[in-house]
């Protein structure tokens, strides 16, 4: 029982950190886009 447990959150863990990663990401090209748009 305690296997799968651990299996589980190391999973969850995997896919927050995925999350994480993708906004993230989204975050910084509409910071850049912003950036951009205000500059023109």
């Amino acid at each position: 029982m305690s296997k799968t447990k651990e299996e589980k959150v190391a999973r969850n863990g995997k896919i927050g950190k995925t999350l994480a990663v993708v906004i993230g990401g989204l975050y910084l090209v509409k910071m850049l886009k912003g950036k951009k748009a205000v500059k023109k």
